[in-house]
């Protein structure tokens, strides 16, 4: 058994540097004409900071790119957010709220209203962070 494992180590190592650049097809990035929106629902009872991200697209230089807004609402605070995207199938968008680092993320789609909130830890010591993503 000894003796085949430097043949798996080298069978694994080979696979795993194998290009797998022609496996994803490019598509057309989904944008729209007209913006679509979504209202952002503060329901944690303090400050909170995230971003909503688009999806990638590659740009006129032929780079890799997407646009990503940072968000803070206030306690209890609404904030409308519109996009002419380009965005995930299914015209979603990246929602992410951070404290110091990204704590919840999801996609969702624009058009309703996406509720942010958050629970207490079983355990007592700190929050989880949720959203009603459409």
């Amino acid at each position: 058994m000894k003796k085949y494992i430097p043949v798996m180590l080298s069978c694994f190592l080979a696979l795993s540097l194998w290009p797998v650049t022609g496996l994803a097809q490019e598509r057309e990035p989904l944008i729209t004409e007209e913006s679509y929106c979504m209202i952002l629902h503060n329901d944690t009872g303090y400050t909170l900071y995230g971003s909503i991200g688009t999806d990638y697209y590659v740009g006129p230089d032929g780079q890799k790119a997407r646009h990503v807004s940072n968000i803070k609402l206030g306690k209890d605070e609404r904030q409308q957010v519109c996009s002419n995207g380009p965005f995930y199938e299914g015209y979603k968008l990246e929602l992410t709220i951070r404290t110091l680092f990204p704590v919840f993320s999801c996609k969702t789609a624009l058009g309703g209203e996406v509720r942010i909130y958050m629970q207490e830890k079983e355990d007592g010591f700190g929050k989880n962070y949720f959203a009603d993503c459409l």
